[in-house]
């Protein structure tokens, strides 16, 4: 939990079991869920993150029969996220090529943001807030002027 709000970190991962079982274990502690997506993977990622998953709950496997690269994988984890209406997903490389430690400083203005806007994440040809112009009507909040689902 985020300043009230859940989180995710999405997880893509592409042969790597020699990496993924570190991100796992350095996660922070903000974290409410690890999506971690197996896209198709060749190696024993997914035998590792299932050992993690039989001693943590809140880690999630999603497996992609068909490799669809890492920008497949990160969509497949944000729509898994917003279908269980967490609050924020973020992603983080199961190569552990990002650091935990600087997720705060990339959520604390979304949070700022998420709270003092009406801010939604939306289609890509769509303006993402009311400051871009549109109403948060126009850009899917169907939450009465509630922030929705934020993907970082």
């Amino acid at each position: 939990m985020y300043h009230n709000n859940t989180m995710a970190a999405v997880v893509p991962c592409y042969n790597e079991e020699s990496q993924v079982g570190t991100v796992i274990e350095t996660m922070p502690a903000l974290i409410d869920r690890i999506v971690i997506i197996d896209d198709a993977c060749q190696d024993r990622t997914a035998g590792i993150v299932d050992e993690y998953r039989k001693k943590d709950g809140w880690i999630t496997l999603i497996r992609h029969d068909v490799n669809q690269g890492v920008g497949g994988a990160i969509a497949t984890g944000y729509k898994w996220c917003r279908d269980q209406n967490l609050d924020i997903a973020v992603v983080m490389a199961g190569d552990g090529q990002m650091s935990p430690e600087d997720l705060p400083n990339l959520l604390d203005p979304v949070s700022a943001v998420k709270r003092q806007l009406h801010f939604e994440q939306s289609d890509r040809h769509a303006p993402i807030s009311p400051l871009a112009g549109a109403s948060p009507a126009a850009c899917g909040d169907r939450s009465h002027g509630r922030p929705k689902f934020v993907c970082i």
